[in-house]
């Protein structure tokens, strides 16, 4: 194409180039990301830059949320760009930072680590790879947690409504799923939410074997209420329950197709402008 090919990239380079931006503005707990509509070239989104638009994380905010919010704000920049052909800026040297692609071990959960940042990747890696800890070789899936107020040894349970120790402050276990491997394949499933105390099923223990446990009646309970039509804890459908497991693959597969043919809308739309 005679404009180039054009980028839109879901962070305000150069913070964040490469391949998980959106994820990688959660964990570190940015305040702010963005887009930036750059101009391809041969290093990884070290395009000179046409336009920008800045959109806030807030302390609640969730891949699927910030991908929606960037979705948005890509359409209508790349719009702009096509339209005005703005002059292209060099990307600073300074500021530089790189998002590399996640894996599934991305997802483990270190209970060592402070409560905010392990809240911090729940948010960010959910819905794929997904967060999980390991309980006698069994994945556990965490999908949902808050920070609190507790201390003890990393891993302990600080009461019987999954309340976990970190290694600064306490993570306070929502959502739970058992029989889902850390690489994402779905087995038998059994959803729990944790609507408040003595629902969890978790008992306090030690450091080894607490952060492990969930017990099979939470589990067996849940695989109940799904059966019912609904997951235990808050009335929550098992649709909706099955929902959680599945939404990873469609994020990512409708990503990748909307990325496949948004290459071609771009070059193809910039060529008959240019051909008028």
């Amino acid at each position: 194409p005679m404009m180039g090919c054009l980028n839109i990239h879901a962070s305000l380079l150069p913070r964040w180039r490469g391949a998980g931006p959106i994820q990688a503005a959660i964990l570190a707990g940015d305040a702010t990301t963005g887009i930036t509509i750059m101009r391809m070239e041969e290093g990884l989104d070290t395009g000179p830059m046409l336009l920008k638009e800045a959109v806030p994380i807030t302390p609640a905010t969730t891949t699927p949320d910030l991908h929606d919010a960037l979705s948005e704000a890509g359409a209508r920049l790349i719009l702009r760009a096509l339209d005005e052909n703005p002059a292209a800026t060099p990307q600073p040297e300074a500021g530089v930072t790189y998002a590399p692609k996640l894996t599934k071990e991305d997802g483990r959960l270190h209970w060592a680590e402070a409560a905010e940042a392990l809240e911090r990747r729940i948010r960010a890696i959910n819905p794929w790879p997904g967060t999980f800890f390991m309980l006698k070789g069994e994945a556990i899936r965490v999908s949902a947690a808050s920070i609190e107020a507790g201390q003890g040894t990393p891993g302990e349970a600080l009461d019987d409504a999954g309340l976990i120790a970190c290694g600064q402050g306490a993570l306070r276990l929502q959502r739970l799923q058992r029989g889902v491997e850390p690489r994402g394949e779905r087995l038998g499933l059994g959803a729990a939410q944790i609507g408040g105390k003595h629902q969890s099923g978790i008992k306090p223990a030690d450091a080894n074997e607490l952060s492990r446990r969930v017990p099979a009646s939470q589990v067996e309970g849940a695989a109940q209420g799904r059966r019912q039509g609904h997951a235990i804890g808050g009335g929550m459908p098992g649709a909706q329950a099955d929902a959680h497991t599945t939404a990873g693959f469609g994020f990512g597969a409708a990503f990748f197709v909307a990325g496949f043919f948004a290459g071609f809308l771009v070059a193809a739309c910039a060529e008959e402008r240019l051909l008028r």
